[in-house]
């Protein structure tokens, strides 16, 4: 089920993810409000992640790469592009594995630039809608502008949850001064928070 290298989700691979994403019970829950949201399409969880156990939450902007229908169809670290390339092995430096973790969108639709004000609305209230599956949740790391503008919204409430804000896990994104340092440190500490 977990992958010891990034992306590798292709072939028979993501044939054996599709499979897990029918019988794993951590993802059942998660799989029916995806049901309830999926509108005009948006990713599936990745049934190899934490699932509804995850301690920890990472907010992404929004659906890229391998998770866009002609790819895998999941939000994956290991998905065959250079983002998830990119968290997977900042997450595996930090100790974070897939036992801990569940990967997701501040806005979880398939699109090809960002959302508007209204988009920004209906990925709140998605957001909103999840929180509740996840009892375990100790730290939601909100990576990149939109997910960023997620966690200002004054009405989004994460209880004793801890909100991190880090880069976007993107190479243009990290090349900037001491993005890759605010990287590490970030998830330094949310791995502490964990553990």
């Amino acid at each position: 089920m977990f992958l010891d290298a990034p992306r590798q989700l292709v072939g028979d691979r993501l044939d054996e993810r599709r499979q897990l994403l029918e019988t794993r019970e951590e993802v059942q829950p998660l799989r029916e409000w995806h049901a309830r949201w999926v509108g005009e399409g948006m990713p599936e969880f990745d049934p190899a992640e934490a699932g509804v156990g995850a301690q920890v939450l990472f907010v992404m902007d929004r659906p890229q790469g391998a998770a866009k229908p002609d790819g895998s169809g999941f939000v994956s670290v290991d998905n065959d592009d250079d983002a998830a390339e990119l968290t997977w092995s900042f997450r595996h430096e930090a100790g974070l594995d897939e036992t801990r973790v569940l990967m997701w969108n501040a806005y979880p639709w398939w699109s090809d630039k960002a959302p508007d004000a209204a988009g920004r609305i209906r990925g709140l209230k998605a957001f909103k809608d999840l929180l509740p599956l996840l009892p375990r949740l100790c730290v939601v790391a909100f990576c990149g502008t939109e997910a960023q503008k997620l966690r200002k919204n004054p009405t989004l409430h994460l209880g004793h949850t801890v909100g991190v804000d880090l880069p976007q896990f993107a190479a243009r994104a990290l090349r900037q001064a001491g993005r890759e340092d605010q990287m590490r440190q970030g998830l330094t500490r949310i791995r502490n928070l964990v553990a």
